[in-house]
């Protein structure tokens, strides 16, 4: 009987296939000033390396990070919380003194506000998925 050496099976997950592997390199300079603004950049996307192939690859790629994308919407939240506040004095005066030009005025402008604070939040949304 012949000896036959038994191969042992390899630990770790199985092998990529060629198309699938992340085997090629690529590398560039940068001033260190271009370093830091491409490090704040990729801050909401886990590391540089997969904010760049998110940028290069993917169709609809985000121009602002999640983090900045969900610091811009908290603004346009809270003023849209102090709008709401407002319209809620407004309509409570209305309904105790009558609906007088003062206050119908002013309802006015606190409408426009809302109007105003609702494009941000289309211009933010756009921005985010890369449609401006």
């Amino acid at each position: 009987m012949k000896n036959v050496k038994k191969k042992k099976k390899k630990g770790g997950r199985p092998e990529l296939s060629n198309d699938l592997a992340l085997s090629k390199v690529v590398n560039f300079r940068l001033t260190p000033k271009k370093f830091q603004e491409l490090k704040e950049l990729s801050k909401g996307f886990g590391s540089v390396s997969d904010f760049v192939k998110h940028k290069i690859f993917s169709d609809n790629y985000f121009k602002l990070s999640p983090k900045e994308y969900f610091a811009s919407m908290d603004k346009v939240n809270y003023q849209l919380y102090k709008i709401g506040n407002n319209i809620n004095q407004v309509a409570k005066l209305a309904n105790q003194k009558g609906m007088s030009k003062e206050v119908l005025e002013a309802f006015n402008l606190l409408l426009a506000e809302v109007k105003e604070q609702e494009q941000k939040i289309i211009n933010i949304n756009q921005k985010f998925l890369g449609k401006t």
